[in-house]
C-alpha cells in the first residue's frame, strides 16, 4: 500500500495500518514511533468501546455543516445494529425514538441549549422491545453564536431503573402479601392528616390484629402462617377502595387509613366489613383454619392532633377489642387510655413481684359430696405487695397476655409439689394437687420434662398432679394438644375447667383422656334457681358418670348448693362453703381442725 493510501486512512482514524520501517535514518524513526502511537490508540479505543459495552453506554456527534451523525459502537449495539452500520442522518436515529420523544431530542442534536444538557427518553430496538435511555448534550459554538457541533452520550438505565423500582418496591411494600409496609403507611398516613389539617377534614385509623394467628403458625409452622397471611391480607384488600391504604405493619397486624369518613362510610361499617371478611374458615394443608380480627378505631382530629397519638390510640382500642372476646371492633375513648396506662404499670409491677417472689400460691380444698373426705387441693396464685393483695381477676389476664405468665410456671409446679410433701409430713397421705395451665404454657416444648424432674425431686407420683385446662385452650391448638396428650400419657391427671361455658366438644373427653370435669361456678351459682342452669349442672354430672370420670362442682358457696349437688351425683366439691383458698400453714390447720391429725384420705 503506498503511503499516500496509508496516510489517507490515518486521517479517517483507521489506525490498523502501520507506515513502512525505515530504521537507517530519522524519518524511520518517526515511522516507529508514530506506528507505536497507533497500536496504543487502537487498544484504547477497543477499550473504550468494551467499557461502553459493559456500561451500556455509547457516544454520539452532529456536525451541522457536514450534516452528518456520527455515532459509536455503543449505540449501534444498544438499538441492534451491526457495528458497522451507519446512522449518517439525523432522522435515521429519530426513527428508532419513541414518537413522543422525538422532539425533545431532535432539540438536544441540533444544540438548541445555552448549557449541557441531560434528558431520559425512549428508544425501540430492531429487536422491537423498549428501552429507557439517559441523553446528555453539549453544544461547540462560533464567536458569533452559531451551532458549530453538538455531541454527548447516551446510555441504557432500563436495568438500572428496574433495579431502582424494585427497591422502591421493597422499601415501601411487604414483600408477602403486596402491601404497604410500614413506611409506606407512615407516609401516607403523615401526607393524610397533613391534608385534614389544611382542608379541616378527619382521617380515621383502624388497627387490626388476627385472633388466634400465633396459635396456627406455632402448631402448623410458618409455610402454613405465611399462607393463612396472604390469604386474610387478599380478603382485608377485597373490603376496602383503592383509594384507602390497608398496610402490613409485621406479623399478624395490619393497620387502614380511611379519609374523611361521610355518610355511608362510617367506620362502625367499615370496621363490621373487615370482620366479616375473615369469618369463612380458610381451606389450608387440607384442613379448615378459623382465625378473627380484632379492629381498634381512633379519629383525627376527634381522639388525637398528631401522628404517633392516633396510632397509640387507634392500638389502644385495638386491645380492648380483643379483650373484650376478639373478633369484635372498639373505638377509643379516654377511659381506655386510662385502662391501657395502668396495666402498663401493673405490667412494670408484675414484673418486678416475680423477681421478688411475692407471687405466692394459695390452696383450696376439694372434698368427696357424699362424705366430705378431702381428695385434692387447688393451687392459686395469689399476688401480696405489701399488705395489700390484687385480685386475681386484675392480674393474671396480664400474665397470661404478656407471657410472663411462662415464668411462674416452673415455681408454681414446685411450690405445689412441696405443698404435697408438707400434708403428708402431718399425716395428709394421697392427696392431689390441681395446677390451671394457660395456653402459653401448655405450648411449653420441655413442659413434660419440667414435671416429670419436678416430681421426681419430690418423690411423687404423676398421678398426684392434676393439670386444669380450659376448652378454649385445647381448640385447634395443635401444640396444646400433643403436649395434653403426653401428660395423660405419663400419668398427670387431666381435668376440664369451666366445662360447658367455651366451645364443648365430647371429642375431647376422648382423646385426652380426661380425668374430671369441673362445672363451671356460674352454672352452680344459679342452678337453684335458674331450671336451665339446673339441667346443665345435670347433664355435665350425668356425661362425666357414664364416662367414669369425675365432676366437680366448683363455686359452692350454699349449703343448699352442696346438698343437691350430692343427691344428683356429683363427685366432688369446692367453694367457699366449703373453704376459701388459704395459705400452706392455715390450710394445714384447717385440714387438722376438720380431720384430726391423721385423716383417711380418699385414694387417688
Amino acid at each position: 500500500m503506498n503511503q499516500g493510501v496509508i496516510k489517507a486512512q490515518f486521517a479517517a482514524g483507521n489506525l490498523s495500518h502501520q507506515l513502512p520501517e525505515r530504521t537507517s535514518d530519522e524519518l524511520g524513526r518517526l515511522a516507529d514511533s508514530l506506528n507505536r502511537m497507533a497500536r496504543d490508540l487502537q487498544k484504547a479505543n477497543q477499550l473504550l468501546h468494551r467499557a461502553q459495552e459493559i456500561a451500556a453506554f455509547g457516544s454520539w456527534e452532529w456536525r451541522p455543516a457536514q450534516k452528518v451523525l456520527q455515532t459509536s459502537h455503543g449505540v449501534q449495539r444498544m438499538l441492534g445494529l451491526a457495528p458497522t452500520a451507519k446512522l449518517a442522518q439525523i432522522d435515521d436515529f429519530l426513527a428508532f425514538v419513541e414518537p413522543t420523544d422525538r422532539d425533545r431530542f431532535a432539540s438536544v442534536l441540533h444544540g438548541r441549549f445555552e448549557t449541557p444538557v441531560s434528558l431520559e427518553l425512549s428508544l425501540r430496538g430492531r429487536d422491537g422491545k423498549q428501552r429507557r435511555m439517559l441523553v446528555r448534550g453539549e453544544s461547540e459554538r462560533s464567536d458569533d453564536g452559531l451551532v458549530e457541533a453538538s455531541f454527548g452520550t447516551i446510555q441504557d438505565i432500563t436495568e438500572q431503573q428496574r433495579v431502582q423500582r424494585q427497591l422502591t418496591r421493597l422499601a415501601n411494600f411487604d414483600t408477602l402479601t403486596g402491601l404497604p409496609n410500614r413506611n409506606l403507611f407512615y407516609d401516607r398516613l403523615s401526607h393524610a392528616l397533613l391534608k385534614a389539617k389544611r382542608e379541616q377534614g378527619s382521617v380515621a385509623l383502624f388497627f387490626l390484629d388476627l385472633d388466634r394467628f400465633k396459635e396456627i403458625n406455632d402448631a402448623l409452622g410458618h409455610d402454613v402462617g405465611d399462607s393463612l397471611l396472604r390469604l386474610a391480607a387478599k380478603r382485608l384488600k377485597a373490603t376496602v377502595r383503592d383509594c384507602d391504604t390497608l398496610a402490613r405493619m409485621g406479623g399478624d397486624e395490619f393497620t387502614l387509613i380511611i379519609e374523611d369518613c361521610r355518610e355511608g362510610m362510617a367506620p362502625q361499617a367499615i370496621a363490621g366489613k373487615l370482620i366479616d371478611a375473615l369469618h369463612a374458615p380458610f381451606l389450608l394443608v387440607e384442613r379448615e383454619l378459623f382465625i378473627s380480627v380484632s379492629v381498634g378505631i381512633a379519629l383525627f382530629p376527634d381522639d388525637a392532633s398528631d401522628l404517633e397519638t392516633l396510632i397509640r390510640h387507634a392500638d389502644v382500642a385495638m386491645y380492648a377489642a380483643k379483650s373484650s372476646g376478639r373478633g369484635a371492633f372498639h373505638f377509643f375513648t379516654t377511659e381506655l387510655q386510662e385502662a391501657a396506662s395502668r396495666r402498663l404499670t401493673l405490667e412494670g409491677q408484675l414484673r418486678q413481684a416475680i423477681e421478688r417472689e411475692e407471687i405466692v400460691l394459695h390452696f383450696q380444698p376439694q372434698v368427696r359430696a357424699d362424705d366430705g373426705r378431702l381428695v385434692g387441693i387447688e393451687a392459686l396464685m395469689r399476688w401480696r405487695q405489701g399488705e395489700l393483695a390484687v385480685p386475681p381477676s386484675q392480674f393474671v389476664p396480664v400474665l397470661e397476655e404478656t407471657g410472663l405468665i411462662t415464668r411462674l410456671t416452673g415455681p408454681v409446679l414446685r411450690e405445689a409439689c412441696a405443698a404435697l410433701k408438707a400434708l403428708e409430713a402431718h399425716g395428709f397421705m394421697d392427696v392431689r394437687v390441681a395446677v390451671n395451665l394457660s395456653a402459653r404454657q401448655l405450648q411449653e416444648p420441655e413442659l413434660l420434662t419440667l414435671i416429670e424432674s419436678t416430681l421426681e425431686r419430690f418423690v411423687l407420683r404423676p398421678e398426684q398432679i392434676e393439670v386444669e385446662i380450659t376448652e378454649s385452650t385445647l381448640l385447634d391448638n395443635a401444640l396444646c394438644q400433643d403436649n395434653a396428650v403426653k401428660l395423660g400419657v405419663f400419668g398427670v391427671r387431666l381435668a376440664l375447667d369451666d366445662f360447658g361455658t367455651g366451645y364443648s366438644s365430647l371429642t375431647y373427653l376422648k382423646r385426652f383422656d380426661v380425668d374430671a370435669l369441673k362445672i363451671d361456678r356460674s352454672f352452680v351459682q344459679d342452678m337453684l334457681e335458674d331450671p336451665d342452669d339446673a339441667q346443665i349442672v345435670k347433664a355435665v354430672v350425668g356425661l362425666a358418670a357414664g364416662l367414669g370420670i369425675d365432676s366437680i362442682g366448683e363455686g359452692v358457696e350454699q349449703d343448699a348448693q352442696s346438698t343437691w349437688l350430692e343427691s344428683i351425683g356429683c363427685d366432688l366439691l369446692q367453694g367457699y362453703r366449703i373453704a376459701h383458698p388459704m395459705p400452706l400453714n392455715d390450710l394445714i390447720v384447717w385440714l387438722e381442725t376438720r380431720y384430726g391429725a391423721a385423716p383417711t384420705s380418699a385414694a387417688i
